[in-house]
């Protein structure tokens, strides 16, 4: 979403298919893992090689994104690799797949902040929560994340400014029930820099 103003927002991309949150959820779920499977799959890719599976990442046009090529991909190579096999490497497994969705996420969020002016970039949602997403946003285009203070704190600060010529301001919140699956999955394109605008939770 383009948020231009309190009442005044442009959606920009969405999935065409399943949302990234659905997208873990199912994944985890082939992986014989527990639900919420973002938090299962984050905790678990801890301990894998994210390169040991050459899992797909969607060439979608624009700034929407799918993720049903990946979901069969990985059921392909759960399916291929065996039961005892795919839980010996189940950790890889996880790793490849979380990898394969942040890296289709920060790409589209990547396009995104080259097309505007824009001071400032909101995660919101359960897959804000990821640590492989927080890292990856981090480093978006000269992007600073301030870890130390709170979410609401944070906004507060890019009200402040965003009439600055400071890095690109990442604002992460996550969110205890469902995104709206309309709401490109998190990925929030946040306040211009341009005009009276103010960010807000």
């Amino acid at each position: 979403l383009d948020v231009r103003s309190h009442t005044e927002q442009e959606l920009l991309g969405s999935t065409l298919d399943d949302a990234a949150g659905e997208a873990f959820d199912k994944g985890a779920r082939l992986l014989g893992l527990g639900y919420p499977g973002g938090r299962e799959i984050d905790r678990l890719a801890r301990e894998g090689d994210p390169t040991a599976h050459d899992f797909p990442v969607a060439r979608v046009p624009g700034l929407d994104f799918s993720f049903s090529g990946l979901k069969t991909a990985l059921l392909y190579a759960v399916r291929d690799l065996g039961e005892d096999e795919s839980r010996r490497r189940r950790a890889d497994l996880a790793a490849s797949f979380q990898a394969a969705v942040v890296d289709q996420l920060v790409a589209k969020l990547r396009r995104a902040t080259r097309g505007g002016e824009w001071r400032a970039v909101a995660l919101g949602g359960g897959v804000a929560a990821n640590s492989l997403l927080r890292a990856r946003v981090a480093v978006v285009d000269g992007a600073h994340v301030d870890r130390q203070r709170t979410f609401r704190e944070r906004v507060d600060a890019v009200d402040e400014t965003l009439h600055r010529r400071n890095p690109l301001e990442v604002v992460i919140g996550v969110q205890q029930r469902q995104p709206d699956r309309s709401s490109a999955a998190g990925l929030v394109r946040w306040a211009r820099a341009d005009g009276d605008t103010q960010a807000h939770a």
